[in-house]
């Protein structure tokens, strides 16, 4: 995937409102809280920008019994 796809930024509510509303910006994903995803979820569809929001935090995953948990990332 070529650089500058994807990137993670740590905002206040100002700048997050400042980059969603950004014409550059066409998409924008959340991993968080149930209240920021509420409030960056109204401005994404206010600004008719594709939104993800991660909120619940509890993603369950399988570990097999072949797994080598030393090779971990």
């Amino acid at each position: 995937m070529p650089d500058g796809i994807f990137g993670w930024v740590n905002a206040t509510n100002d700048g997050v409102s400042q980059m969603i509303n950004d014409p550059r910006i066409a998409a924008v994903t959340v991993t968080g809280s149930v209240r920021a995803g509420k409030a960056i979820g109204a401005q994404a569809g206010a600004a008719l920008k594709k939104c993800v929001l991660e909120l619940g935090g509890s993603d369950p995953f399988i570990v097999l019994n072949d797994a080598d948990l030393g090779r971990r990332r």
